[in-house]
């Protein structure tokens, strides 16, 4: 079949690429478990990554549990970041995606401010 309008060429589209298929679901849980630090340039860059994956996991209609997320977020973390999870696995608070979040952007904002530091102390 043919479409005629925009109508049906978005509806056909949307048909042959389902979003809320289980697939799709299927893969972006697989990018998820798969996605590590390491492999990307920043700690900024893995924090939008993760969060564009389960934001995009999200709007296949199936809501994920935000403290699985954050558990899965701090579990692929490398040895650089052991005392970050270990204090964030130790504390009271209520684990969520956004709390692990800020906690790596924060601890990779002081590395860079030290960093900087550091360089400017080697110059003088």
């Amino acid at each position: 079949m043919q479409a005629s309008t925009a109508k049906q060429t978005w509806n056909a589209l949307k048909v042959a690429f389902e979003i809320k298929g289980t697939n799709n679901r299927c893969r972006l849980l697989g990018k998820l478990v798969n996605l590590k630090l390491e492999q990307i340039s920043s700690v900024q860059a893995y924090v939008t990554e993760f969060m564009t994956i389960a934001q995009s996991l999200r709007d296949t209609g199936k809501e994920g549990d935000d403290e699985m997320l954050a558990a899965l977020m701090l579990q692929v973390l490398s040895k650089e970041y052991m005392s970050l999870k270990i204090a964030i696995q130790n504390s009271n608070i209520e684990l969520t995606s956004d709390y692990v979040k800020t906690k790596l952007l924060q601890l990779d904002a002081e590395a860079e401010v030290k960093e900087t530091r550091s360089s400017i102390n080697c110059r003088t």
